[in-house]
């Protein structure tokens, strides 16, 4: 029947989506949303200086001693992990579209005032998502509560291709929720839809896996290797506290006040990049894979280096 409408040339083809960010049809890559095409300007040869230069000086806070003064930490690693998987992950579900395969998320978890909010806040910001000014609920950077049910979780993944951060979302075993999200955590990271459920009067309605997860919390979502798998993780340990009224805390703080715009500037050139070079870096599939494999087995490694094993 719909072969027939289409061959009278009755049918109407909708190739406009609901969300915002990059997807794949047809041959090509499109994006959609409320001026996506002005969200990154091109930048400048001086503003990608600048830009380089506030890495090189955001990279020095990532070495410091516990606040016992005992123990030196190297954590540019976690930096370096975050920057290298941002910069691509708008393109996560062109990527699971292309190639059936997928990025793992993102998981921050341990001691409090770590600094596992404050590189969330960094995530967020590359792409200019973070906006602390804004009364507003964001659909980027939401609480446990907003995505405490299979349906919420779906709902939340589906507005956006942009990294979408959940705070202190706790284990699931614990809160005893149902076992639908661990499925549902699953399906978004590693399949293009995530539930079916009701959206306004459809009541089969795909809610799509959108956004590439960034879980911000001090415990792990589920020790359930299944999920575990799915994540690079960085666990923050008692030696990893910063007080607010440290020295080096109100240090960083003042330069990120200062001059975190210019991380903006690093997700402009490097969307723009990808989006100019898409036939190379995208739809001829030969370097889709290459940010997964590199993160992958060494943030694994990380965090048995620091657990002693996966489910410690």
């Amino acid at each position: 029947i719909l072969r027939a409408i289409e061959e009278d040339g009755r049918m109407q083809i909708e190739k406009t989506v609901d969300f915002a960010g990059y997807y794949y049809y047809d041959g090509l890559i499109h994006r959609s949303g409320n001026d996506i095409e002005k969200k990154h300007p091109e930048r400048s040869k001086e503003e990608c200086q600048q830009a380089c230069d506030f890495l090189d000086k955001l990279s020095n806070f990532y070495i410091y001693k516990d606040k016992n003064g005992n123990v030196k930490l190297d954590r540019r690693d976690v930096l370096a992990t975050s920057i290298k998987w941002t910069v691509a992950a708008p393109f996560n579900f062109v990527i699971k579209q292309l190639k059936k395969e997928y990025m793992n998320a993102i998981g921050f978890t341990g001691e409090r005032s770590g600094g596992k909010s404050a590189m969330s806040d960094i995530i967020l910001e590359i792409h200019g998502n973070k906006n602390s000014k804004s009364t507003e609920q964001s659909i980027y950077d939401l609480s446990a509560g907003s995505a405490n049910t299979d349906a919420k979780l779906g709902n939340a993944v589906s507005k956006t291709t942009y990294p979408v951060v959940f705070s202190e979302y706790g284990t699931i075993e614990k809160y005893g929720r149902d076992e639908k999200i661990v499925e549902t955590f699953k399906n978004i990271i590693d399949r293009i839809i995530c539930r079916h459920g009701r959206k306004d009067s459809i009541f089969d309605y795909p809610f799509a896996s959108l956004s590439p997860l960034v879980l911000n919390g001090n415990s792990l979502i589920s020790k359930k290797p299944e999920v575990v798998k799915r994540f690079h993780w960085s666990k923050y340990t008692q030696a990893d506290r910063h007080e607010k009224n440290d020295s080096k805390t109100v240090e960083y703080n003042q330069f990120m006040e200062s001059r975190r715009q210019e991380l903006k500037s690093l997700g402009d050139w490097t969307i723009n990049y990808v989006w100019n070079n898409q036939q190379e870096l995208l739809l001829s599939k030969k370097r889709l894979m290459e940010i997964n494999s590199s993160t992958n087995s060494t943030s694994l490694q990380r965090l048995k280096n620091q657990n002693g094993s996966i489910n410690g």
